[in-house]
């Protein structure tokens, strides 16, 4: 997968062809999205890139912390299909390219974990990993744009179906009880878990919100 997000990005320095896109998509973002920057498009091509290229450690972070709550298999199950995504794209993902193709397709995975894990809080009363991309998602909602990311969320929510109905539900007493690192020592060990992108689009001057400061 890093190796597919290397070469997207390397694509994009040849082609800048997500930043022509972006720059065509600045003036129809959400009101709620604000870029405070003499050059937006690039501001919110650097967000892009770290937005794709965090995606590998969150799915590290995952293995590394499903181990040690045995959750692996779950974990191992999501990690292999959002690998998929990458080295097989789905058939909606044909023809998006370079940094471009790699924005929608680490949108689908980022958004299967965020699924997976709300379902795994619901049903076994733990997260797969502490992580919350909501904001990021929201903001790379709107940069795909809303209709063709309307139809990714969809196909995720079907995915995520179809995974979480061959997991069924869990029997009582079949998750064994692990000692849990503090959250502290897990952000600590994986700061890609930590609101730290959010916090570079502050200081790029993207604002997911109205109000933040």
């Amino acid at each position: 997968m890093r190796t597919i997000i290397d070469q997207c990005i390397d694509h994009e320095h040849r082609t800048s062809e997500l930043a022509w896109l972006l720059r065509s998509r600045l003036q129809s973002l959400h009101s709620t999205i604000r870029v405070n920057a003499p050059n937006p498009a690039i501001y919110l091509l650097d967000f892009v890139e770290r937005y794709v290229g965090r995606l590998p450690d969150v799915l590290d972070a995952m293995w590394d912390i499903s181990r040690q709550q045995s959750t692996d298999d779950v974990a191992e199950t999501v990690i292999d299909r959002c690998v998929e995504f990458f080295v097989s794209p789905p058939q909606l993902l044909l023809g998006h390219n370079g940094l471009n193709g790699a924005m929608n397709t680490a949108y689908m995975a980022l958004r299967l974990v965020e699924e997976i894990n709300d379902y795994h809080l619901l049903s076994r009363g733990r997260a797969l990993l502490p992580l919350d991309t909501t904001g990021s998602n929201l903001v790379v909602h709107q940069l795909i744009g809303e209709s063709f990311a309307n139809q990714l969320d969809e196909a995720v929510r079907l995915i995520a179906a179809e995974l979480i109905a061959q997991w069924g539900s869990p029997q009582s007493g079949s998750t064994r009880e692990t000692s849990i690192p503090h959250l502290s020592e897990i952000l600590q060990r994986w700061p890609c878990l930590r609101d730290c992108l959010g916090g570079d689009m502050l200081r790029l001057g993207v604002f997911a919100t109205p109000s933040v400061h």
